[in-house]
């Protein structure tokens, strides 16, 4: 079952910040910084419920978040001599995470159901139901 999109961005805007929070506390913050911010402007900019700016269609922020994690787990192997190994370990392990997430969700939008020309009909039908149902309980209860 795939995840729904707002809690792709929670996670995004989560994975971001401890990213920023993990660079701050290093003695070279470029590099987890900076993927840190490039997460949190990714799930900013997407046009979805927890978003910033409508900017990027959901499609496209599907592939941006490949990329994004590519460039992570790549950028964390070969930079790593300008990163702590701490630090090196987090944006390696973050990219990771966030290539599982984006696969792991659903990007499609949520279709709001329309009720039909006589909503009244479902009603009845769900009171009928209910009905048959609380029959059935009673005679249960006064055969046993």
């Amino acid at each position: 079952m795939k995840r729904p999109f707002w809690m792709h961005q929670l996670v995004e805007y989560i994975l971001g910040i401890g990213l920023i929070a993990q660079g701050a506390q290093s003695t070279e913050p470029a590099m987890p910084c900076l993927f840190g911010l490039l997460i949190l402007i990714n799930a900013a900019a997407v046009d979805g419920p927890l978003s910033a700016f409508d900017l990027i269609p959901r499609q496209a922020h599907r592939i941006a978040d490949f990329v994004v994690a590519a460039l992570m787990i790549v950028g964390g192997v070969l930079l790593g001599g300008r990163m702590e190994s701490a630090s090196q370990f987090m944006v390696i392990g973050i990219g990771a995470v966030l290539a599982f997430i984006a696969w792991r969700t659903n990007y499609a939008r949520r279709v709001k159901k329309t009720p039909g020309p006589d909503g009244r009909a479902d009603d009845f039908g769900r009171m009928a139901g209910r009905l048959a149902a609380s029959g059935v309980k009673a005679y249960r209860r006064k055969k046993g």
